[in-house]
């Protein structure tokens, strides 16, 4: 497995900055965000726009009346409700399927063939969306350990229970292929996950060999009561980064931080 660092952090605290400054330093490093794939699944199942899922931060607040929630109570729902309360692993196993099989292929037929539940697992599991539609939608993923019947139905019904007219809402949406795609992390030697949000996602990183990166900016305020804006606790091996004195100061403090990085595990890039 691949050297780890995981950057934990309240919205708005400069997470995206700081994996920035890190990532046009050093070409071995690849990002990874737990949520992208929470995201992607929003943008099938909720409809989201480029912009409320990812370039336009003020829209992340902003109610969408259809579903009565904004795209971050979109993401949450997705995420945490549905799918960390089944497994509270699965956002990090499906960051290791990404490891292990790659981002995914393109889709071999038209978007209008496929179901809003068929691409939904693509995002979720990375699994085939034309599974779900042929004789493979009952063979259970050695990965995952279920078969691509039974995630969309716990899908499904984690949907109906919330909205139990989806489909009719969702039938007034377009439906398009999520507009990001995850990285292909084969030829990382060090991976950064940007965006460590529960206890469980600290500890693997951890557990792991890697390091969690706190990163905090004072006066932020606080964006969502949800759990996964409560922060991660501080362990005493875990670092921290105060943002707090604009872009040099905090590129000098990520620059000292990242060569102590490679000095404590013996990196050569």
């Amino acid at each position: 497995m691949s050297l780890l660092i995981g950057l934990a952090a309240k919205a708005r605290s400069g997470k995206d900055t700081v994996a920035n400054l890190l990532l046009a330093q050093n070409p071995l490093l690849a990002a990874y965000a737990l949520a992208d794939p929470v995201k992607m699944g929003c943008e099938v199942l909720f409809g989201l726009s480029p912009a409320q899922a990812w370039t336009d931060d003020s829209l992340k607040e902003v109610p969408i009346a259809l579903w009565q929630r904004s795209p971050r109570q979109c993401f949450q729902l997705l995420g945490t409700d549905w799918m960390r309360q089944r497994d509270p692993d699965h956002w990090l196993r499906r960051a290791q399927h990404v490891l292990e099989f790659g981002p995914g292929s393109p889709l071999a037929r038209s978007i209008q063939d496929y179901s809003v539940w068929a691409l939904a697992l693509a995002a979720i599991y990375g699994m085939v969306p034309e599974h779900l539609d042929d004789e493979r939608a009952d063979h259970v993923d050695a990965f995952w350990g279920l078969s691509p019947r039974q995630a969309a139905e716990h899908l499904r019904n984690q949907v109906l229970a919330e909205y139990p007219d989806y489909e009719q809402r969702r039938q007034t949406l377009p439906l398009f292929l999520p507009s990001h795609q995850l990285p292909d992390m084969s030829q990382a030697r060090c991976l950064l996950i940007k965006d460590i949000r529960y206890e469980n996602e600290a500890n693997f990183i951890r557990e792991h060999g890697g390091e969690i990166w706190h990163i905090e900016r004072p006066g932020n305020p606080v964006i969502s009561q949800h759990s996964s804006e409560w922060g991660v606790e501080r362990a005493p091996q875990d670092y921290l980064i105060r943002n707090d004195a604009g872009l040099e100061e905090l590129a000098s403090k990520v620059h000292d931080l990242w060569t102590g990085f490679t000095q404590r595990h013996g990196l050569k890039l």
